[in-house]
């Protein structure tokens, strides 16, 4: 008798994620990926990014929205969320992260990433930034992207899973600029975390710039906010 092969079964394909979008009034030639944190949504950023994109309108916005999963350190109640978080960020050494959750949003953001460079875009002209576990989320997909980008922007966040994110890490992206930004009275995500964060990738080798010193709480005052962004676009995006 002849045995009869097994065809494998088939990856299954990941959603796309829904996205907010402020489309370019001029010639698209730049890309900012921007991922709201826990418990947020992209709707907000949309409205704080608006005045930043009037004065870039060759950049298009791109605010993807998290789908709305149980968060373990919020009790369990469901919310808009990139992965599952089991502790507290503020004692960050003993957090237990959902790393299979993390590593399927930073797949979903990739896509994103591909579909700009389908478009047209190179990567050198796309931007990954984000807030609180957004920002965590921008960085893991700054270190394992298949492509320099043009910088990750990471606000009042964090290194996931950073006993083995490194694992991931591509050599090619120690090209891509890190730049990580803090409020110094952050009453989620202490400033020394960020600032451990900054030091963890300086010594992997990776480009990285870290302030900490910005008014507010664990968001940034809207003016800050967008001196900071607008700086960072003008300087990477021109």
């Amino acid at each position: 008798m002849f045995s009869q092969s097994r065809a494998k079964p088939k990856k299954k394909e990941l959603e796309p994620l829904k996205s907010v979008i402020i489309q370019p009034t001029t010639n698209h030639s730049a890309s900012v990926i921007f991922l709201h944190g826990l418990g947020d949504n992209a709707t907000n950023w949309q409205k704080k990014l608006e005045p930043i994109a009037r004065t870039y309108p060759h950049v298009k916005f791109i605010m993807p929205q998290a789908p709305e999963i149980p968060v373990s350190m919020n009790w369990g109640w469901k919310m808009p969320a990139w992965y599952n978080i089991k502790g507290n960020t503020r004692d960050i050494m003993n957090l237990k992260e959902d790393k299979a959750g993390l590593l399927k949003s930073v797949d979903q953001i990739k896509k994103i990433v591909q579909s700009e460079i389908n478009s047209g875009l190179p990567p050198q002209r796309i931007i990954v930034a984000g807030h609180s576990q957004g920002a965590a989320v921008a960085l893991a997909v700054g270190l394992t992207a298949d492509c320099h980008l043009a910088g990750i922007i990471g606000l009042s966040g964090f290194l996931p899973c950073r006993t083995e994110i490194f694992n991931w890490a591509k050599s090619e992206n120690k090209k891509t600029p890190f730049f990580l930004y803090h409020t110094y009275y952050d009453d989620v995500i202490p400033a020394d975390i960020g600032s451990q964060s900054a030091q963890l990738l300086k010594e992997k080798g990776y480009q990285v710039e870290f302030e900490g010193d910005f008014n507010g709480n664990h968001f940034f005052d809207p003016e800050e906010l967008q001196e900071i962004l607008t700086k960072k676009l003008k300087e990477i995006l021109p």
